[in-house]
């Protein structure tokens, strides 16, 4: 049995050796790919290949890449052309036609890549690729910027879409909707105060379905942050003439587990 072990931890470390080994060797490779596509020129048109959607652009990349990082082996300089990713490529003339420029020629049903005329192409493709992922990244960015510009200004034909004075405006799409996600849940909260303040007896889905529809408005573009904030405010108002009216807190309104109307 101890025999056994000793065997097994020697296979284990040899494999742990292997895989370092192997690891260090695929570092070393995208060091000297990321030296030579720096000292590339592009080739093929950028502008052209920013027009296909990102995620089809980025499996072009890696296409071109693996070629790189993986010379020997035939499955990375053959696409087949009945593979479901392949075809959204090939479907976009602009990348098919980067394809042919970087090497590749149409073999019957696969897409094959010519090491004797790609040779000295595919790092100007890389270059091209990852120029045009550069030009969705500044395009998506000026989007932002212009609607950040949007939100910041304060049309007198619509003052509804305005952002409130001294409302911090999100930089980024994900950090808009974490606001927007915690304004919904605020105004969810306020209207489960309001609900309580009111007598309402244990707690109602009510508040919580129209916190949904507010989600799903604002997803579907129905409501902006700006119409938010404006709801925000609006309950707000509400509970505080909640409040006036019944001169009730929420203290002395949440029921307890052993309160005979619960």
């Amino acid at each position: 049995l101890n025999e056994r072990v000793k065997e097994n931890v020697r296979l284990h470390h040899e494999h742990s050796i292997t895989q370092e080994a192997a690891r260090v060797a695929l570092l070393q490779k995208q060091f000297e790919l990321d030296d030579a596509t720096a000292a590339a020129r592009p080739i093929g048109s950028p502008e052209a290949l920013a027009t296909l959607p990102e995620k089809t652009l980025e499996t072009l990349l890696k296409i071109l890449r693996n070629i790189c990082l993986y010379p020997q082996e035939e499955k990375y300089r053959t696409l087949k052309t009945q593979n479901a990713a392949v075809q959204q490529i090939i479907a976009h003339p602009s990348a098919r036609e980067h394809l042919r420029i970087v090497g590749f020629e149409q073999c019957g049903e696969v897409l094959s890549w010519d090491p004797i005329n790609g040779a000295d192409k595919i790092h100007g493709g890389i270059v091209s690729a990852e120029q045009a992922i550069g030009i969705q990244a500044n395009e998506r960015a000026k989007k932002f910027e212009d609607q950040a510009a949007l939100l910041r200004a304060t049309p007198k034909s619509n003052p509804k879409k305005d952002i409130p004075t001294g409302v911090p405006l999100p930089a980024t799409e994900q950090e808009t909707l974490i606001t927007a996600t915690q304004l919904i849940n605020d105004i969810q909260g306020l209207m489960e105060a309001d609900w309580l303040l009111n007598g309402a007896v244990g707690y109602s889905a009510d508040f919580r379905k129209k916190g949904t529809e507010i989600y799903n408005k604002y997803k579907g573009k129905e409501l902006t942050l700006a119409d938010l904030h404006e709801l925000k405010d609006q309950w707000e108002a509400t509970l505080q003439a909640t409040k006036n009216r019944t001169n009730r807190t929420m203290v002395n309104t949440i029921h307890t587990p052993n309160d005979p109307e619960r």
